[in-house]
């Protein structure tokens, strides 16, 4: 687009704002909501620590009788749980407990505290350094890899991982039961979004083929013949994923205003 010199030097004016004032207020304030975010949820200092063991109540609405219980979450862990379930293939109820020594470790939630720590970090390093922005190169570097890890992290939260036969038959984390519960069975505890998920599986292994059984390199097939899931509202993870969201939201924004000013060729900073 063709520009007076009058619009040219405007123009010029504007984005030098931009990157010299707008994208350091713009780190500094993603720099306190990750900050506090991660000291709110994840801090390992007991000291510092605001976040506190909740306990959440699940039962089934339409049965109350298939799926109650208690489940205490602290940060990525399990810390307690005392769960009655009856599976529809199933005619006594399965009894899942879990006590503080040996919790239930949720690798979801493990990595989005991962993620933020590596954007605390970054953002932590452009403040201490302070860094001086004068190309749009520079700054859509910067939002490029804020953008990747705000979402993984989400994400990490959003999705709940696939329960496979084959997954939960290998998952070491069935010994944290206290008593163990039956081998046909597994109960398995995750995030989907903003709310804590429980799976309990009944679980079948057929008798291996005659035909095949000789071969010892065969592995035995296991089946899921019933499962049931209950989730229950995590507030915290609400305000987290809140949070998340917002700082995506002002990276895309800042993204969009450095997008303008490369419309008319300007891209960094002329001295």
């Amino acid at each position: 687009m063709n520009l007076s010199d009058a619009e040219e030097r405007n123009l010029r004016k504007e984005f030098a704002w931009l990157l010299q004032e707008e994208m350091p207020n713009l780190i500094t304030q993603l720099h306190s909501i990750i900050g506090d975010s991660f000291s709110k949820f994840f801090a390992l200092d007991p000291e510092n620590m605001q976040s506190k063991p909740g306990k959440y109540i699940f039962h089934s609405q339409a049965n109350p009788e298939t799926f109650k219980g208690v489940v205490t979450l602290f940060q990525n862990l399990v810390v307690a749980a005392d769960l009655q379930i009856r599976l529809p293939s199933c005619s006594h109820v399965l009894r899942a407990n879990i006590r503080e020594d040996n919790p239930w470790r949720i690798q979801q939630i493990q990595n989005c505290a991962n993620l933020m720590s590596k954007m605390y970090n970054l953002l932590h390093a452009q403040i201490s350094n302070a860094t001086s922005y004068t190309a749009a190169t520079q700054i859509l570097k910067m939002l490029d890899q804020l953008t990747v890890l705000l979402t993984n992290a989400t994400a990490s939260l959003d999705h709940a991982p696939p329960i496979t036969p084959e997954l939960v038959a290998l998952d070491r984390q069935k010994g944290v039961f206290n008593p163990p519960i039956p081998a046909e069975f597994a109960v398995v505890f995750c995030t989907s979004r903003d709310r804590l998920l429980v799976t309990a599986l009944h679980l079948h292994t057929p008798k291996p083929d005659r035909k095949t059984s000789s071969d010892h390199r065969e592995e035995r097939r296991v089946e899921i013949v019933s499962r049931v899931s209950e989730s229950c509202t995590i507030p915290w993870l609400t305000t987290l994923l809140v949070s998340l969201s917002f700082c995506l939201e002002q990276c895309q924004l800042m993204k969009d205003k450095v997008a303008i000013f490369e419309q008319y060729g300007i891209t960094q900073i002329v001295q």
